[in-house]
């Protein structure tokens, strides 16, 4: 698999707005570059080489359980765990190299609405098991977390190896892991490489770079934000609860191996990340006027709080049977959605009013 880096540059999806500025409250520039530096450096880095070392514990795991049957069933949960908190972290990157080639499907595919991926699977399992032709193809059906969950996986815990399909499960997961443990270490090389994604990223509205405009970085990170904070509460939560337009309950990701909770609560954390450590706020704060730099730490210092109850409260649900189900689970799981989408909209009005970019009309509207 290769990137091309003509095929990651940033959609035109959002709009710019000229910094206010009076002389009875001036406000400094927004720190374009600093901020592209410090995410890359502390966030997105960071989180993809976690992903990429994961993956391939967890395709090492998978090999030995399947191959010699040496490994207990919990090594195979702990890497497993491993890999979709790791994803979870990072999942909310919206921009680069994840955005060619369907790179976020082949991670985790979800959701998989006419069940079209798990009877691939089906298929491919039964004509193994019976000594048939190898129906393992380039689908993303065989790819990644989801299949790894429904291959390996029922009612939470790891499959028997004993079983008459146990064998043909085996060899598709063994497949789907070698995949994730490639396209995780290859998301690793683009942003590390010198000639990868991040020199674009790094030097934007340069001469050369494939990012015309220095504030494009802020664009693609509020862009990032918004859509994380969007799949975090409206396909974690609102869809799994029955809450969404349709008023019909959807399938959770990862239902099989029951680790939604876990990739939620490292969504959570991983959002909280992007906004503290990964340099958002230090951005804002340093673009704000003076007179308003203590009302916005407050803001931010919420935001934050609402991130690390949102992990808190999907953590404490990780080991539920059903979550969306179980009366008391569903109501603390509702009590944190409106603080998200308070979340969502407060960074979308302080990136719109202090980094120059705002999303338009489609973002966090009516939602």
């Amino acid at each position: 698999m290769s990137f091309s880096r003509a095929t990651v540059v940033l959609g035109c999806c959002l709009s710019f707005l000229p910094a206010p500025a009076t002389a009875q409250d001036e406000q400094a520039a927004f720190p374009h570059a600093l901020l592209a530096r410090r995410t890359l450096d502390r966030h997105v880095v960071p989180g993809y080489r976690k992903l990429a070392d994961a993956s391939r514990s967890l395709q090492q795991a998978i090999e030995r359980w399947c191959r010699s049957n040496s490994a207990e069933s919990s090594t195979i949960e702990q890497r497993f765990d491993g890999a979709v908190a790791a994803w979870g972290e990072i999942e909310q990157i919206a921009f680069g190299p994840i955005t060619a080639n369907q790179l976020r499907d082949r991670i985790l595919y979800y959701p998989d609405r006419k069940g079209l991926a798990h009877r691939q699977r089906a298929a491919a399992i039964a004509s193994l098991a019976s000594g048939g032709p190898n129906r393992i193809n380039a689908s993303v059906a065989f790819d990644g977390l989801s299949a790894i969950d429904d291959l390996l996986f029922s009612d939470g815990k790891p499959r028997s190896l004993t079983a008459a399909d146990g064998k043909a499960r085996c060899q598709v997961a063994e497949v789907a892991a070698v995949r994730l443990a490639d396209i995780s270490g290859k998301l690793l090389d683009e942003w590390t490489a010198s000639d990868g994604y991040a020199r674009d990223w790094l030097t934007a509205g340069e001469p050369g770079s494939l990012l015309l405009d220095r504030r494009e970085t802020t664009r693609a990170l509020a862009r990032t934000f918004d859509s994380g904070m969007e799949r975090l509460r409206e396909e974690r939560i609102v869809a799994p609860l029955g809450f969404s337009r349709l008023r019909t309950m959807v399938d959770p990701p990862l239902a099989a191996s029951r680790r939604t909770m876990l990739l939620l609560a490292s969504n959570c954390r991983g959002m909280k990340h992007l906004y503290e450590e990964g340099g958002l706020w230090q951005a804002i704060d340093q673009a704000v006027p003076t007179p308003r730099r203590i009302d916005v730490k407050k803001q931010s210092a919420t935001i934050g709080t609402i991130l690390s109850s949102c992990e808190k409260t999907a953590g404490n649900l990780i080991r539920s049977t059903s979550p969306y189900q179980d009366e008391a689970s569903r109501k603390a799981l509702v009590e944190i959605g409106f603080p998200l989408k308070v979340a969502r909209q407060r960074v979308e009005q302080l990136l719109a009013e202090f980094g120059e970019a705002t999303l338009g009309f489609n973002a966090s509207d009516g939602d």
